[in-house]
């Protein structure tokens, strides 16, 4: 079942409403938009909403470190080979988009819709972002410059030299162009 008020699948939040036919409480779930909206005023919603949001967050960090492992275990020696044909990135630019595409695949996680699909360019990009604000804070755009990544065309860059090399997928529609003039650190 989907949010009482609007009916999206996003649920997120439990609320407990008065039922106007039977004058008694019945709980309600929202997505968080509506949550905010219906509750918004009460100071244990904007706390509840913040709460949600940092366990979303440490979710997605330990997938994101459980799949740096895996990378860094399984793929290194097969990267390593690739780096070698291929020096313009270092290996922890290899990690960097890895971990940024597992925090785009896991944010769009809550949405059943999302399910099975890839990240588009525009995800992938700002997923980057967060990914390096998270991991390097003030000096994210100098770290992200330090692995070779200055514009997002240079994310789509290594993003299809992964495809081409089969370490990633894509769908027909997706191309290189797609990365290039995204905003990234902008």
């Amino acid at each position: 079942m989907g949010c009482f008020i609007c009916g999206t699948e996003r649920v997120k939040f439990h609320g407990n409403s008065m039922s106007a036919q039977e004058g008694k409480q019945e709980r309600r779930d929202y997505c968080e938009p509506c949550f905010v909206a219906t509750f918004g005023s009460q100071p244990e919603a904007t706390q509840l909403v913040e709460h949600a949001r940092k366990l979303r967050e440490k979710d997605i960090q330990s997938k994101v470190l459980r799949d740096l492992e895996r990378l860094r275990t399984k793929f290194r020696p097969k990267l390593e080979e690739l780096i070698a044909k291929n020096p313009r990135f270092p290996f922890e630019a290899y990690e960097f988009i890895f971990a940024s595409l597992t925090r785009a695949v896991h944010e769009m996680e809550p949405d059943p819709q999302s399910r099975g699909r890839n990240a588009t360019a525009a995800e992938l990009v700002r997923a980057c972002g967060e990914q390096a604000r998270r991991a390097w804070g003030d000096d994210a755009k100098a770290h992200a410059q330090a692995l070779g990544f200055r514009t997002a065309s240079d994310i789509g860059d290594i993003v299809f030299l992964l495809i081409e090399n089969g370490y990633m997928g894509k769908r027909d529609s997706d191309n290189r162009a797609d990365f290039d003039g995204l905003p990234f650190f902008s």
